[in-house]
């Protein structure tokens, strides 16, 4: 059993390479707060065929911090490079592995890069601000960790949700409609639509597995972009582009 809540689509995911025991050798798992930390520490000790509450030998964590070095990278490459005490893998999770300055990430590239059979190497961050030849040998899973606003009442989630269906249906103008419409509202309007339709999304049944991470990582990313000074328009023409 998983102990964080949410994230269904990921842990099935995660749970089908459990079942056929093929793992990538890097992954990145993105989103706030302890639950995605949790999330990967629950994932490793699953990998290693252990329950999550008990001490294992060959799972090594490193959280990064503002004084953080590159001698403490190079400790845990070092720990990863031994062949494991017990079972087939290592697994080496580093915690808020977006604040990495650049010694330590050209570091960890190497392991990234030329990994032993035995070596798992886990990132959990709460962005992609990391160099793009980490990013792209990582397999990435975006949590998202449904807390819906209070403010949202019961007749307001189901007309978003009924919005949502009715864009993923639509013709390619009428989603361009939609976004002209949803862009001139607020970010946090836009925060709570995206909260419920993640949430139906999570368990629309009638989806693919394949869709629904699709919907979910869009989603996710969008919420996200939605904090930056990026054109709101721009963020919702890119997501509803990507809404199979």
């Amino acid at each position: 059993m998983w102990k964080s809540e949410g994230n269904a689509v990921v842990k099935k995911v995660l749970e089908a390479q459990l079942a056929r025991q093929e793992f990538a050798h890097a992954y990145l798992f993105l989103g706030e707060g302890v639950n995605t930390y949790a999330l990967a520490l629950a994932f490793a000790h699953k990998i290693r065929g252990k329950q999550s509450g008990n001490n294992d030998s060959d799972i090594f964590t490193l959280s990064v911090s503002e004084d953080f070095g590159v001698a403490e990278t190079r400790e845990l490459i070092n720990r990863l490079s031994v062949r494991p005490l017990s079972g087939k893998h290592k697994v080496g999770i580093v915690d808020n592995a977006h604040m990495l300055n650049t010694q330590s990430a050209n570091a960890l590239l190497k392991t990234i890069e030329e990994p032993s059979s035995s070596t798992i190497i886990m990132l959990v961050a709460r962005n992609r601000s990391l160099p793009s030849t980490i990013l792209s040998r990582c397999q990435i899973f975006t949590c998202y960790w449904p807390t819906a606003p209070s403010t949202t009442n019961a007749e307001e989630v189901k007309n978003y949700i009924a919005e949502f269906n009715e864009i993923r249906t639509s013709s390619f103008g009428r989603r361009m409609l939609a976004v002209q419409a949803m862009a001139a509202e607020d970010v946090e309007s836009l925060r709570q639509r995206f909260h419920v339709w993640i949430n139906h999304v999570l368990r629309f049944s009638e989806l693919s597995l394949q869709d629904r991470v699709l919907m979910v990582r869009a989603l996710s990313e969008a919420e996200a972009r939605m904090y930056t000074n990026v054109n709101k328009k721009l963020i919702l023409e890119r997501l509803f582009l990507a809404i199979p």
